[in-house]
């Protein structure tokens, strides 16, 4: 459960201030206290001064609404400071937002010292609002009572100037589609649809999301006992899995397809976060070298796309030198504190070839607990050098898969790592037997199945074909790499072609490795629009592609993993997991 204070476009810093102050004076109240002077209040910040109503004992009290950043260490150090001069009987502070790892660790000292500086994060806001009765426990959820609902998200209160509203969302084939809203004092479902409207225009992670009403319908009268709450939903789901290195969300689509419920999702990109919220319902938490072990939930597997930048063809090659690329040892912290079952780990092909082969076989060391390397000259955080002395125990296998073979017209090859945790599975289960890397479709592929239509394209008004300037540009520099003998420039496409080349990150600059053919109707040729990168992509249509500015949407595609090939390694792996299972209930039996 999380809490957002959201309010309309043409709102002022002070509405949301007002918003977040009458929150905090609620939750004072349930506490006895009323607020004897407001010392600042700005935007989503304010510091208050309180009494207790029957022991006159004094409070300070700072209340946080940020919407893009968590509490860091300097804010908690500040309170500390602010308390440790001033003559209060205790220091609080009341947050909508969760602490980043440095601010967890003094959180968590202060908390075992039984400091007089108290933490109310959002859900301790939430159990202090629900036990007070200020606001109702969560909605009794019956989701055979609605049409076509099938599947929820998460839950969040939305503190808007229209009231208060639990709000969850709906997950159609396992994407956030539309929002259903309840009144957070009575519980009763808000079926005003301009309320909902009103609900809809404010700046809420779910904005993107329809509000529109959904019609609730009763099946003979009579009410499931089976709920889907935030307190049991983990019951409803065939499994769980973290998203790490998340972006906008490509590896875990097939996993949530699959019937996995995501408990933890990890992105630093603020632009990804926003695509990614847009299609989930709900925000990444950010740079995982900054979350302690302790904040991720046991989860049966582990997934993630690992930047890639060090190992790329077009990057700099640099591996386990380039600080990105030793951000795989946070995934190795992780595995050894929360021992998932499995493991899914994507990365450019190159990763097999860096080094003569060291840098994978490095990984791969780590991961099957037989490397005994220190590491002492390889850059990375210390909680993950604290724990590269814990021996892992996976089975492990990796393979170079191409986009193309499953069905996908784009040339697009990446390297899939996958680990099976013998301690769970066995130390006899035949994993060379049970799992098999999925057998490439070889589907016919053509680039026009994914190109919008002319129709649509003429809506647009060329705005994606390129200038006269730019056309000259690409093919002169085509010439100059011609003649230096390398494979570098621009690439023009037809329908008719069979794939294209690799999209990358740096599509959004000129378009020049994918660009699409309209000589027959005598313009240059243009870049791909944000849709059909989605479609190159393996996205579905119903992918929200226009939550965040378009240079930044072409990067997180370039990024992003190949959803179908992910659907086909993601079938693999549930399937040795269903496996293990059905066996364990034989032995049990």
């Amino acid at each position: 459960m999380n809490i957002e204070i959201c309010v309309p476009p043409s709102s002022t810093p002070k509405d949301r201030g007002d918003l977040l102050e009458a929150l905090s004076k609620e939750m004072l109240e349930i506490q006895n206290y009323h607020v004897e002077e407001e010392v600042r209040k700005d935007g989503c910040e304010l510091d208050l001064l309180c009494t207790h109503n029957i022991s006159k004992k004094r409070i300070y009290v700072e209340c946080k609404a940020f919407r893009d950043k968590k509490i860091d260490g300097p804010t908690i150090r500040q309170l500390i400071g602010t308390f440790t001069i001033s003559k209060y009987y205790e220091a609080w502070l009341i947050s909508t937002s969760d602490f980043t790892k440095d601010a967890k660790g003094l959180v968590d000292e202060l908390e075992k010292d039984e400091s007089q500086i108290l933490f109310y994060t959002p859900s301790r806001v939430l159990d202090s609002l629900i036990k007070s009765k200020t606001i109702s426990a969560l909605p009794q959820l019956h989701l055979e009572n609605f049409i076509d609902v099938e599947q929820i998200g998460e839950w969040i209160l939305l503190v808007t100037p229209f009231g208060r509203f639990w709000a969850v969302t709906v997950l159609k084939g396992g994407i956030p589609s539309n929002v259903i809203c309840y009144y957070a004092k009575t519980g009763k479902l808000v079926e005003e649809q301009e309320l909902l409207d009103n609900i809809a225009l404010t700046d809420s992670s779910l904005s993107k999301l329809d509000f529109s009403k959904i019609f609730p319908t009763k099946k003979d009268n009579q009410i499931s006992k089976i709920t889907r709450s935030s307190r049991n939903q983990n019951n409803n789901f065939l499994f769980t899995f973290i998203d790490l290195f998340a972006g906008i969300g490509g590896i875990r689509m097939p996993f949530q397809q699959l019937g996995g419920k995501c408990v933890f999702s990890s992105e630093w990109d603020k632009f990804a976060q926003r695509t990614y919220a847009a299609n989930y319902g709900e925000v990444p938490s950010g740079d995982i070298a900054q979350i302690s072990t302790k904040d991720i939930p046991d989860h049966d597997i582990l997934m993630g796309g690992f930047p890639c930048q060090a190992f790329s063809q077009a990057g700099l090659k640099n591996g386990f030198q380039y600080t990105r690329g030793t951000i795989f040892f946070e995934i190795q912290r992780i595995l050894c504190e929360k021992k998932p079952k499995i493991f899914l780990l994507e990365n450019v092909k190159y990763l097999k070839i860096h080094d003569k082969g060291n840098t994978l076989r490095t990984i791969i060391n780590i991961l099957t607990g037989e490397s005994d390397q220190t590491l002492d000259d390889v850059p990375m955080y210390q909680d993950a050098r604290e724990v590269l002395g814990k021996k892992l125990n996976y089975w492990v296998d990796f393979k170079v898969l191409r986009a193309e073979d499953f069905g996908v017209p784009q040339r697009r090859e990446r390297i899939f790592i996958v680990g099976f945790d013998k301690d769970y599975f066995g130390e006899n289960f035949d994993f060379e037997k049970i799992f098999k890397w999925p057998t490439p479709s070889h589907e016919q592929t053509r680039v026009g199945d994914i190109l919008e239509s002319q129709e649509v394209l003429d809506a647009q008004e060329d705005k994606y074909t390129i200038s006269d300037k730019l056309w000259a540009a690409h093919k002169r520099r085509k010439e100059e790499y011609r003649t230096k003998g390398n494979g570098f420039g621009y690439s023009v496409y037809t329908a008719d072609s069979t794939y294209t080349n690799t999209i990358s990150a740096r599509y959004y600059r000129d378009g020049s490795e994918i660009l699409i053919d309209q000589s027959r109707l005598g313009k240059n040729p243009r870049k791909l629009t944000p849709r059909e990168c989605a479609r190159l992509q393996g996205f579905p249509d119903n992918f929200i592609v226009d939550a965040v500015p378009q240079a930044q949407i072409y990067k997180q595609f370039g990024n992003s993993a190949c959803v179908r090939v992910i659907q086909a390694i993601a079938k693999q792996l549930v399937d040795v997991l269903d496996y293990k299972r059905a066996e364990k209930i034989e032995v049990d039996k």
